[in-house]
């Protein structure tokens, strides 16, 4: 899991771009102006960099239509490495045709909270931040497999483990862009970590679930015991499903690491070897995964995580300085309980959303990223390959994308994500996982905005790329495809896509989302089209943790929603309009989409955007084109 990052906001204003099909990259002064749309059958139109900048004509019998606006950026590997996020001023204009366009622009509200604030969705399910993979890298890379046969009487194992045991647990409560609550122990790239003791509820084929004993003794938390084994059984499936796609939890070598230490950070000459559970005598059988339910994520704005830290004994990180990283020595993720922040028609405890929703989305997709760690950087270190922690665009759309998959996410997590993201398509950069977003941890009723990862856009964009890929090269086998990369950056995204360029792709996933529409025809071109189960633009209901008759949230997307203006202190406060003969200079950001939505266009109008970036490229979507006005009840 990436970290969770805070870079400060220190430009005019952050907007987002739209990609566009088939450009490859479009950095050519001397590319000719790609105008108009060639029929009825082809309402998508690609616009490179000209030397007019991009431009583009809507056909005069177009009813409705959207100009986009790209500045594609190749992957960066996190913002540590990377801080500086670019932006570049961008001019978009209109010209008059026979009638001139207008923008169609619809604001939402989301419980009655203004769509600029929908970063604090009060169901939003964020991810513990991951400390940077750098951290871990130099445990990785003294990681060194042999077979499993060689067992060492030294080794750590896992005992096997019976219903009814009680064993302690390192828990991270280090919130999204980190909180000011008390911290029991220190922890590097965490605020902290606190100690409890949980107890062994159920047990599944694959996963342990231990529930902390302070959440089984809150009254009113878990009606039954049978909740734990439905947990187990549930885990199990997702399990079976994951698996076969992204690979097994179990490594196949025993794996020795070194240099190791005392608590005292003095050398030990006799280290621990981490064993490979594989089932035989002593072991948990089966490399059970372990499972822990505890309410100390409840006020941290976190539904759950996965720390690669827990893969390493503690003796190795024990040769770290103070204060030092600590591990549980165990495969295992950690889910919230039921006991969640009250407010208005949100009760502290809603166990059948909890079971319903909470488990079924934590659970398949923190398993990812346990998947993701074991076959893309632990086992390749230990086996003579290449290590690869993918960008976090792709490692979190895969975790949503498991959702979707293997816990039926479209119908009870991913619309969410994906709606913030469609509200404000022009906050977000894939890329660099980055939003422009109110301060996730602040309470204040206006928390200032910066560049933060974790964000529900962000989310929510990840995914629609990884389904994207899902959707359009093949299903399991593309993502088993970007599973084998040994890149973290273009190369994964690229193994999927049949190696197409990356901007070319980004920019066809971009049009995608501006086309998928009922009524849009785009003559069935897989380039700009998305799975039928997937719906951008109409109405989508999905579980909701309020009380009844409030437990089921109607979703009404408008299709991705026109850029924002910002005040002098960088506060969206209103929204961009086209207007014939006027002229607009915005902020874009790389790695970025801009949407237009143009409506009543049926006398023709020309759009242009000029800047002196040398990559810009656009593209236009016209035809009758369904624009709801997004809501959220």
């Amino acid at each position: 899991m990436p970290n969770r990052r805070h870079i400060t906001f220190s430009t005019a204003a952050l907007l987002a771009i739209v990609f566009i099909a088939g450009c490859g990259g479009g950095n050519s002064a001397t590319t000719p102006v790609a105008t108009g749309i060639a029929g009825p059958t082809a309402p998508v139109a690609v616009l490179p960099l000209g030397a007019n900048g991009i431009t583009g004509n809507f056909l005069s019998t177009s009813a409705d239509g959207l100009f986009l606006v790209q500045a594609p950026s190749q992957p960066v590997e996190d913002l540590v490495a990377n801080p500086a996020i670019t932006t570049y001023s961008i001019t978009v204009s209109e010209t008059a045709g026979l009638t001139p366009a207008t923008v169609r622009r619809a604001v939402a509200f989301a419980d009655g909270v203004p769509h600029a604030s929908i970063a604090r969705d009060p169901e939003t399910l964020w991810d513990m931040p991951q400390t940077a993979f750098a951290h871990m890298r130099a445990f990785v890379d003294a990681a060194r497999g042999k077979p499993v046969e060689q067992r060492v009487t030294e080794a750590l194992r896992r005992p096997k483990a019976n219903v009814g045991d009680q064993k302690a647990f390192h828990i991270l409560t280090g919130s999204i862009g980190n909180s000011d609550q008390p911290c029991q122990f220190s922890h590097p790239g965490f605020t902290c970590y606190t100690d409890i003791t949980a107890t062994l509820t159920a047990q599944g084929a694959h996963g342990n679930v231990w529930v902390d004993n302070v959440s089984l003794q809150t009254p009113s938390e878990f009606s039954s015991a049978n909740d734990f084994n439905v947990v187990a059984a549930d885990f199990d499936t997702y399990y079976a499903g994951e698996t076969a796609v992204y690979g097994s939890s179990v490594l196949g070598v025993n794996v020795d690491f070194t240099p190791q230490c005392d608590a005292n950070g003095n050398t030990l000459t006799t280290p621990d070897t981490v064993v490979d559970d594989t089932g035989t005598s002593g072991d948990d059988a089966g490399g059970r995964v372990d499972i822990v339910i505890t309410d100390l994520l409840t006020a941290l704005g976190e539904g759950g995580y996965f720390y690669a830290g827990n893969f390493f004994p503690q003796n190795a990180l024990n040769c770290q300085a103070p204060p030092r990283a600590v591990s549980n020595e165990v495969p295992m993720v950690v889910v919230g309980g039921d006991n969640y922040p009250i407010g208005p028609s949100l009760p502290q405890f809603n166990e059948t959303y909890w079971m319903q929703t909470d488990i079924p989305r934590t659970l398949s997709h923190e398993l990812q990223h346990l998947l993701h760690f074991t076959n893309k950087v632990l086992r390749p270190a230990t086996t003579g390959g290449t290590p690869t922690q993918d960008d976090p665009f792709i490692d979190e759309g895969n975790s949503m994308l498991a959702e979707d998959l293997f816990a039926n996410g479209i119908a009870i997590d991913t619309p969410r994500f994906t709606y913030s993201f469609m509200l404000e398509p022009n906050l977000y950069a894939l890329t660099s996982f980055t939003g422009f977003q109110p301060n996730p941890t602040s309470a204040a009723a206006s928390p200032p905005y910066g560049y933060f990862t974790n964000t529900a856009g962000s989310y929510g964009q990840a995914y629609l790329f990884m389904r994207y890929i899902y959707d359009r090269f093949g299903g399991t086998a593309a993502i088993q495809r970007l599973y084998a990369s040994t890149s973290p950056h273009v190369g994964p995204a690229l193994a999927a896509a049949n190696n197409e360029p990356f901007p070319q792709l980004y920019n066809e996933f971009a049009l995608a989302i501006a086309a998928q529409a009922n009524g849009t025809a785009t003559g069935n071109d897989p380039r700009y089209s998305f799975g039928p189960e997937l719906t951008l633009r109409g109405p989508v209901n999905v579980t909701s943790r309020r009380s009844a008759p409030l437990n089921v949230r109607h979703l009404v997307f408008g299709g991705p929603q026109t850029p924002e203006t910002f005040s002098a202190g960088n506060v969206p406060n209103g929204t961009i309009v086209l207007a014939p003969g006027a002229s607009t200079t915005i902020q874009l950001m790389a790695g970025a989409t801009l949407f237009f939505p143009l409506g009543a266009v049926s006398g023709g109008a020309t759009v242009r955007a000029t800047s002196a970036l040398p990559i810009l490229q656009g593209g236009l979507v016209q035809g009758q084109i369904p624009t709801p006005q997004p809501t959220s009840l």
